[in-house]
């Protein structure tokens, strides 16, 4: 009796600590799933300002060839400078 006894004694305190081991797996697993989720977040955001992002550069890139456009027919059009290179004559 004293053996049967023992072992349920231990049996119980076996089963105990792996219930605790089992909720702490459980807990540790959901706080890393939070994690997850953040990070998952944070990606979907950073992707959303990268393209963001890159839709200014576009952006910028298109006035920036207009602006230039317009220097270079603003100069060409200036005929009181004489053609870089090139001897200017009045008659």
């Amino acid at each position: 009796m004293v053996i049967v006894s023992f072992f349920a004694v231990r049996m119980v305190g076996t089963i105990d600590s792996t219930d605790s081991s089992v909720q702490t797996i459980k807990e540790v697993q959901a706080s890393q799933g939070e994690i997850i989720k953040g990070l998952q977040r944070d990606r979907d955001n950073a992707d959303k300002e990268i393209e963001r992002l890159r839709n200014q550069v576009d952006r910028l890139k298109e006035d920036n060839a207009v602006i230039k456009g317009k220097l270079k027919l603003s100069s060409s059009l200036d005929t009181s400078k004489a053609a870089s290179g090139q001897l200017f004559l009045c008659l």
